[in-house]
């Protein structure tokens, strides 16, 4: 009786252990998921923004003139804090 309680016990830790491994890989998967609509949400911004032309006032020039791609944050893809 002892052996049997001995492994239901063991099996339900695996069992517990084996469902935390794929919570952990959605969770990073998720956190993924929203750092990537952050940059395109970004980078579509900064797209939309843009001129393409001789002006000064780039606002991706200005963001990396300003510091904004030497830092890595992670609530701000490409480093990225603010768009004037």
């Amino acid at each position: 009786m002892r052996i049997e309680t001995e492994f239901r016990r063991r099996r339900q830790q695996e069992a517990e252990e084996a469902s935390r491994a794929p919570c952990s890989h959605v969770a990073e998967l998720e956190r993924n998921i929203a750092a990537i609509q952050e940059m395109t949400k970004t980078l579509t911004h900064l797209a939309s923004h843009c001129h393409g032309d001789d002006r000064p006032d780039c606002p991706i020039i200005e963001e990396i003139a300003n510091g904004g791609g030497n830092e890595r944050r992670p609530s701000a893809p490409f480093g990225i804090t603010s768009l004037k």
